[in-house]
């Protein structure tokens, strides 16, 4: 049975320090860059000068795109360690509270702009996922988006063994990219199953049993590879469902209007992606 993670979706910044993360875990520049011209093509749209917006998680790098005096960013996560450990910092127009995102602080077709990253990966797909969806609906104005930065599993599935041969030739360019491709290569077909955490932790402590050899091998830095035992003995199980799953599951909500690709290590994994409520 899928461990239901709606009470406890666990990102791997959760239990490790989050500077030691980096692309395509984290947004880049790249994706703040899509998410900053969204921003001022919908100011200039409609003429407001305040955005009323609700970020999922407290990913610090857009909650500084909300600086503006008369913005209001209200980050919502389940995990007050995580806004411990990550959040910037409340200020006059930002804050960050403990909370569901199945329950939001906010009342009906009140909110301008709902954002998440990689959100969708730690929940159940597609049963809370369309919890999420509907809550979002639900506290989104007429004219609001929900804007999502996704990690989505590539058309055409690599094994393992693919991805240690890359590895290998070095032709991977950060540790996150290689757990990232290791996660989506070791996934079920199918998304509702998704990948067990501690599947890819069991996969990497067999093929490299020693961490300091690994280290030398890639030239990665031994505290970077030590974020991955974070999925030992975790009972999470992520999913990374493809943009056409995901849309399949929320056209009853929202349309999308837009997607969005970088050109970073991965970025064809990592969707920025606009919906428009249906009201």
């Amino acid at each position: 049975m899928k461990n239901n993670k709606n009470l406890s979706p666990t990102f791997p910044g959760q239990f490790s320090d989050w500077n030691l993360y980096g692309s395509p875990l984290r947004p880049c520049h790249q994706d703040i860059a899509f998410l900053n011209n969204y921003l001022m093509q919908w100011r200039q749209n409609y003429q407001r000068s305040s955005i009323q917006s609700i970020l999922l998680g407290v990913t610090p790098e857009i909650a500084e795109a909300f600086s503006k005096d008369k913005d209001q960013l209200t980050a919502v996560d389940i995990s007050k360690k995580m806004i411990e450990k990550t959040w910037l910092g409340d200020t006059p127009n930002r804050t960050a509270i403990e909370g569901s995102w199945f329950n939001l602080p906010s009342k009906d077709n009140a909110v301008d702009v709902v954002l998440g990253d990689g959100i969708l990966s730690i929940i159940n797909f597609p049963t809370d996922t369309m919890k999420l969806i509907k809550e979002a609906h639900r506290v989104l104005k007429k004219d609001g988006t929900l804007l999502l930065r996704c990690f989505c599993r590539p058309s055409q599935k690599e094994s393992p063994t693919q991805v240690l041969s890359d590895l290998k030739a070095k032709k991977i360019g950060s540790f996150h990219a290689f757990k990232w491709r290791l996660m989506m290569a070791l996934h079920e077909d199918d998304p509702i199953n998704g990948i067990a955490v501690t599947k890819a932790w069991d996969w990497f402590h067999t093929t490299f049993p020693n961490e300091a050899d690994f280290s030398s091998m890639t030239g990665w830095p031994i505290q970077v590879i030590d974020t991955i035992r974070v999925y030992q003995n975790n009972p999470s199980v992520y999913s990374f469902p493809s943009t056409k799953e995901i849309n399949a599951e929320i056209s009853q909500y929202f349309e999308c209007v837009n997607i969005e690709y970088g050109d970073y290590e991965l970025a064809d994994r990592c969707p920025t992606i606009t919906l428009k409520p249906l009201k």
